[in-house]
């Protein structure tokens, strides 16, 4: 009885164990062709199988000595550089692809292309996975997306015959770090977390968010200039955000989406405590700022600064993102219509917003009909 052999990249072959015969089968096709290889270890077999790889006409043409790095480094400089340039995609894009790199030429930018394999790929990104610092699962998907693309680039210019990237799976679940489900903020939830950020640094920042719904980078980029107080009915404008480059934030006019260039009324009573904090503290341009009083502030303080606040309030754990999951809730559960939450929300359709933000579970009628009665 044969074992089941792990997927493996098409064009590297398969390698399982006989376990009748007691030794491993190798299986690959080159140029239409089947062959099988037998061996006592599976290293046996795979340095095998590499061998009937490298004697195909079309991998011999191949330069050996080229490393992924140096893949990477060419696709970063002839795709990624030109691209961004031209305005084909955006300076977020291109950082997310910068940052994945690094990471790839970390772990396994020495690896030479003709013996990157996808088990060779998921060795590396299981050990990115078991770093000091967890990667998400979006991360890791974000990274296996950059190599994939790489190598993409890389066939059609000749340094590999096949995409290895294309069959890697993620470490399992148990190698990433902890996924918790978003959730709003219950109304008495909310009351206590007001009464602990009573008076401290962030509490307008806060209370901003919950009843505005914006996002981090977008209330952390609230200048004076935004603020339209004495309006009928006052608003806030969203012109800019902050991109993280290089673990440091900055000021951007891009926005995340289309939809997130806006104007917002806002509440009075959210209309009056800005005046009185613009009054009180007579910002520059930024309404919450470093202690320099000029660079904005890190998203990574208002996350603790938030932590604080709930175990202050001995209630559990929140995210900034989830003060915005609140106010959503809070304006669907009030009648308004999904695509007026959208607006307010900066997306540019209700599918994210039935996906993501409704939190109160909806009535379906129709079975109430069927009464027996």
């Amino acid at each position: 009885m044969a074992t089941a052999a792990k997927r493996r990249a098409k064009g590297e072959g398969t390698v399982y164990k006989d376990e009748a015969r007691g030794d491993f089968t190798g299986l690959i096709t080159i140029d239409g062709k089947r062959r099988r290889v037998r061996g006592k270890t599976k290293k046996e077999v795979t340095e095998k199988l590499g061998a009937l790889r490298f004697a195909d006409p079309v991998v011999a043409r191949l330069d050996r000595s080229v490393t992924l790095a140096a893949l990477l480094d060419d696709w970063m400089t002839n795709v990624v550089a030109r691209r961004l340039a031209d305005e084909e995609i955006a300076p977020a894009t291109a950082e997310a692809h910068e940052w994945a790199v690094r990471l790839w030429t970390h772990y396994a930018g020495k690896v030479k292309l003709v013996n990157l394999t996808t088990l060779a790929a998921e060795k590396a990104m299981g050990e990115m996975s078991t770093a000091s610092t967890p990667l998400s699962r979006a991360s890791l998907v974000k990274i296996r997306s950059t190599l994939n693309q790489a190598c993409r680039w890389g066939q059609r210019h000749d340094y590999l015959v096949r995409n290895p990237a294309e069959a890697i799976e993620l470490p399992a679940s148990k190698e990433l770090a902890p996924k918790r489900d978003k959730a709003a903020l219950t109304a008495g939830d909310q009351k206590k977390l007001m009464r602990a950020l009573k008076g401290t640094q962030f509490e307008l920042l806060f209370v901003t968010m919950m009843q505005t719904g914006l996002r981090v980078g977008e209330v952390l980029a609230l200048g004076i200039d935004a603020l339209n107080l004495d309006g009928d009915p006052a608003t806030i404008a969203v012109v800019r955000g902050i991109r993280a480059t290089r673990g440091k934030g900055r000021l951007s006019d891009e926005l995340k989406t289309k939809g997130a260039r806006r104007t917002l009324a806002i509440p009075q009573d959210l209309a009056d405590r800005l005046h009185d904090y613009v009054i009180d503290n007579a910002p520059d341009d930024l309404l919450w700022t470093q202690a320099d009083g000029v660079n904005p502030v890190d998203r990574s303080t208002v996350r603790k600064e938030l932590a604080a606040a709930c175990a202050k309030a001995k209630i559990n754990q929140v995210s900034p993102t989830e003060l915005r999951h609140t106010a959503a809730t809070q304006m669907v559960d009030a009648g308004l219509p999904l695509h007026r939450v959208a607006d307010v929300l900066g997306h540019t359709t209700t599918r994210m917003l039935q996906e993501t933000y409704r939190h109160t579970p909806e009535v379906v009628h129709g079975a109430d009909v069927l009464s027996l009665r």
